[in-house]
């Protein structure tokens, strides 16, 4: 950038300097400025609209870019505080979701274990009714199986008792009805 000597030189001349705003205004921000000669140059820009200020510092102020970046990071601060604020607050609440989830899953838990539990001691239960079932079918085949040997066994007994006797053949034969009843109600009662 260039040294601020141009002005300088216009102010040893004294004479006006007319330059276009656009040229006057890009001229002035290529130029590097010493904090001296910026003062007197917002002094001259104030002198020339009529405002008066204090200090320089107060006229510099408005433009000052330290002041704009404070404030900006001021605003940037309360804006991080306030996002802090709501990831803490969020934080929180994931933590208190993670509790209630926590205790939901041991609810679930416990509940699948009692449902495992009855399940597992009714198949027992059925596993067990079943060995019954099938020993008393068993011992019913077996008594059945009994009854019709004796039943055979009467019959033979009786088919020689006919020949020597009919009175003999009577009584058998009310034998042999009271046996085969007994059978029909044995079978009857296994099925």
């Amino acid at each position: 950038m260039k040294k601020a000597a141009p002005l300088a030189v216009a102010n040893e001349l004294d004479g006006a300097l007319f330059l276009p705003y656009k040229t006057l205004v890009s001229t002035i921000s290529s130029m590097a400025f010493s904090e001296g000669e910026a003062q007197k140059l917002i002094e001259i820009l104030t002198e020339k609209n009529g405002i008066k200020q204090d200090t320089w510092h107060t006229a510099t102020q408005k433009g000052d870019p330290v002041t704009a970046l404070k404030r900006q990071l001021e605003e940037k601060e309360k804006l991080l505080s306030a996002e802090q604020e709501d990831a803490a607050a969020a934080k929180n609440r994931l933590r208190e979701i993670n509790k209630e989830l926590a205790a939901e899953k041991a609810k679930v838990n416990s509940v699948e274990s009692k449902a495992k539990e009855q399940i597992l001691s009714r198949d027992q239960e059925i596993n067990a009714l079943q060995a019954r079932m099938q020993a008393s079918y068993k011992d019913h085949v077996t008594e059945i199986q009994q009854l019709q040997g004796k039943v055979q066994c009467y019959v033979k007994v009786m088919g020689i008792m006919c020949n020597t006797e009919s009175k003999t053949v009577e009584l058998s034969m009310e034998s042999l009805s009271i046996l085969l009843t007994q059978v029909q109600q044995t079978t009857q009662c296994s099925l």
